[in-house]
Formats: structure tokens, C-alpha cells, sequence
């Protein structure tokens, strides 16, 4: 049942469900939607002439607003006749040279003749004199001098190579050592550091840092259980502590023969206001 309710007086006319079911056979009346559109005036339509039979529509061509202004001459167009050659089209266009053109004159090469060798020209000319270094190129049984490649890179200064000397025969060859500009600054001293004789064990080696405690470092006392006794139970202790009265509530178990009570969840949703409705319970239904 729902709570809406009608207000006031109604007026209308009841009906059924019948009167809106279909009847199997019969066709449901055409609905065809209305709207406010009414035209005004008289409504000419054009007369349509249908072409008959062996008869050839007239060709529709769309027409529109636009129309040339003044005078419009058209060129008169001669179709060549039969036998003749029609005249060549060149586009023209409103491009015209300036002063005088002379072409240079091109002579063909003749029968047996070679044509000249065509090279490309520009405008890129060497300013100043171009002089050529001399090739002087090996002759037979010459080897030729080795290239190397310069550059504009030269040592200032006195240059002066260490000199090598090459071990003999027989002879070790003296080991190489890095060397480095690093040099360690006032007396070094390193520790001295003894070899445990024979049957001796050497020392253990613990290593150190510089971390020392502050204060004065209390340790508690270890009593370790004797024998036959149990060693006591640990448990894990924190600094978490309640804060006020802790109560806790009593719990009281059912009898035998008692039945245990219902516990149903509570929430804090309550109703607010006036609630009307129809009353029910699920033992009534």
C-alpha cells in the first residue's frame, strides 16, 4: 500500500481493463499525432504534366538568384572543318619581359663530329691569386711518402722526451707504477701489528666506531632458574595504559533448562517526527 494520497475531489471517468485490450482479428485505429500548425491564405499548387507514353521528361535543371550585371559577350568559337587541323591552345598570361632578349645562337655538331662536353656554370668566382702545390708522383720501384695529417696545433716551449732504455737480454724489466700528485700532509704513522706465534691463537677482531653512550648505563639483574624449577612465563610489556575507570559489564549465563535471551543489533537511527502509516508485524502475516 502506498502513501500517496489524492487531494481534494476527483472528477473523471472510470475505466476498465477491457476497454484497453485488442480484440485478436481487428486492426487498431491510425493515430496521427496533432500539432498547432494551421496555413493561411489560398495554397496554389502547380500543375504537374505527367509525360505521356514514348514521350521524354523535360530535363530538370536547378535554378538560383544569381545573374551578370551589364552586357555579357561571348567570343565566336569557328569549329575547324573536315580536313583541317584545329588550332593550338596556348594558355596566355600577363607576363611580359622587359628590355631587350637575345638568345645565345646554337650550333649543332655535324655528321662525324663530337658534341662538346656540357658543364654547369654559376656565378662563383675565386677572388685573388689560386695557386696549385706541385704532385710529384713516385716512380717505378719509388715508395711513396707516407701522409700524415696536420693540423694548427704546435707545443710552446722547450719539449723534452724522458729517456727509454730497453732491458737486455737476460734482464727483468722494471715494474710500472702509476704515480699521482695526491701526497698525504704531515707524519703518518701506521700501528704496529704483531703475528701470533706458533701455537698461539689469534686474536679476534672486533671492529669499533665512535659511537659511545651518554650517561650512566644501568643493566637489570638476570636470575636464571635452578634445577628442577620452571622458568618464568615472559610476556611482552608496552606503554599503552587506559585512561579513567575501566568496568566491564556483567555477563550472566543461562540455567540449564533457561533459554538464552535474543540479541538484537541497535544502531543510533532513529525516526524523527510524526510517522504515520499502517501498523504490521511479522507474526500477523
Amino acid at each position: 500500500m502506498s502513501s500517496i494520497m489524492v487531494e481534494g475531489d476527483y472528477h473523471g471517468k472510470s475505466t476498465a481493463k477491457e476497454e484497453f485490450m485488442t480484440i485478436s482479428g481487428v486492426a487498431l485505429p491510425a493515430s496521427r499525432p496533432k500539432d498547432s500548425i494551421k496555413l493561411t491564405g489560398e495554397y496554389n499548387y502547380p500543375e504537374r504534366a505527367i509525360p505521356g507514353k514514348g514521350d521524354r521528361a523535360d530535363v530538370k535543371r536547378p535554378s538560383d538568384n544569381l545573374r551578370p550585371e551589364g552586357d555579357f559577350t561571348a567570343p565566336e568559337r569557328t569549329s575547324p572543318g573536315k580536313g583541317d587541323r584545329a588550332d593550338v591552345k596556348r594558355p596566355s598570361d600577363n607576363l611580359r619581359p622587359e628590355g631587350d632578349f637575345t638568345a645565345p645562337e646554337r650550333t649543332s655538331p655535324g655528321k662525324g663530329d663530337r658534341a662538346d662536353v656540357r658543364r654547369p656554370s654559376d656565378n662563383l668566382r675565386f677572388e685573388g691569386d689560386f695557386s696549385v702545390p706541385d704532385k710529384t708522383s713516385p716512380g717505378k720501384g719509388d715508395r711513396a711518402d707516407v701522409k700524415r695529417p696536420s693540423d694548427s696545433l704546435r707545443p710552446e716551449g722547450d719539449f723534452s722526451v724522458p729517456d727509454k732504455t730497453s732491458p737486455g737480454k737476460g734482464e727483468r724489466a722494471d715494474v710500472k707504477r702509476p704515480s699521482d700528485s695526491l701526497r698525504p700532509e704531515g707524519d703518518f704513522s701506521a700501528p704496529e701489528k704483531t703475528s701470533p706465534g706458533k701455537g698461539e691463537r689469534a686474536d679476534v677482531k672486533r671492529p669499533s666506531d665512535n659511537l659511545r653512550p651518554e650517561g650512566d648505563f644501568t643493566a637489570p639483574e638476570r636470575t636464571s632458574p635452578g634445577k628442577g624449577d620452571r622458568a618464568d612465563v615472559k610476556r611482552p610489556s608496552d606503554n599503552l595504559r587506559p585512561e579513567g575507570d575501566f568496568s566491564v559489564p556483567d555477563k550472566a549465563s543461562p540455567g540449564q533448562g533457561d533459554r538464552a535471551p535474543v540479541r538484537r543489533p541497535q544502531d543510533n537511527l532513529a525516526p524523527s517526527g510524526d510517522f504515520e502509516g499502517k501498523f504490521y508485524c511479522r507474526c500477523c502475516v
